[in-house]
């Protein structure tokens, strides 16, 4: 009977040995995995030679992980301009932008304030796929002057789509000539800007001391950012898309 029960003993042992030791495998294989399949996003351009921190455009996001799994909106038409601009204001001192508005995409996202690091734009979090970075270091939303610079991700091909990939589906601007685009501060206070045009540019084009992206002492006006053309081969971004609007106050 003892060597019988010493028997069933050893056995437990080794099942649970083996149920161990699996499950540590499975852990492993699928961290593995999920590190395969980290998507990668990008707002980067080269940096233009000036002194911080008017003068620094946005930096390269790292590799983003999952994104968020929060349904698209569905589009929706654009309200008519007279609409829009019902609610706009006539201030000129400059706010904290916190949400944005564009309904031809059924987009009302929140607005995250990104300050220079390193003589660069940070971009929104990594896994935040419809939020927009607003550079707090440039000029505000309100103010008399300066462009307004706001990033929003774009995701690779494989993976499901970001906000900055719904606005050039297909490699065409979402947005129409006479959308009105709208930030929000906490206070209700709201500022209108009215989209002119979308201008896709390669990295290697790109000129640093133009006015496509970066003009804080012009007129008020905005610019939203992001990446296009993912190559396969290098895992980067080789173009950026610059949505451009003009400052409409009803």
């Amino acid at each position: 009977m003892q060597q019988l029960r010493r028997r069933r003993i050893v056995a437990t042992i080794v099942a649970l040995v083996v149920l161990v030791a699996g499950g540590l495998l499975l852990r492993q294989g699928l961290s593995r995995t999920a590190l395969l399949e980290q998507p990668e996003t990008s707002v980067a351009l080269p940096s233009r030679e000036t002194p911080p921190p008017t003068s620094a455009p946005p930096t390269t996001a790292p590799p983003s992980p999952w994104p968020s799994p929060t349904p698209s909106p569905t589009p929706t038409a654009s309200p008519s301009p007279s609409a829009a601009t019902a609610q706009c204001s006539h201030s000129t001192s400059g706010f904290t932008p916190t949400s944005f508005t564009l309904a031809r995409v059924g987009a009302k996202e929140r607005v995250i304030a990104m300050r220079t690091q390193g003589g660069q734009i940070s971009a929104p979090p990594k896994n935040d796929r419809r939020s927009a970075g607003w550079w707090s270091d440039g000029p505000r939303p309100g103010a008399d002057h300066g462009k307004v610079v706001l990033t929003i991700h774009t995701y690779r091909p494989s993976l499901r789509p970001a906000l900055g990939n719904e606005l050039y589906d297909g490699g065409e601007s979402a947005l129409r000539p006479g959308d009105v685009p709208q930030l929000h501060a906490k206070d209700g206070c709201t500022v209108c800007y009215e989209f002119v045009e979308a201008q896709r540019i390669m990295v290697a084009d790109y000129d640093p001391s133009s006015r496509v992206m970066l003009d804080p002492d012009g007129e008020p006006s905005a610019v939203i950012v992001i990446c296009w053309d993912f190559s396969s081969s290098t895992k980067d971004w080789d173009s950026r898309v610059f949505f451009q609007f003009r400052r409409v106050t009803g």
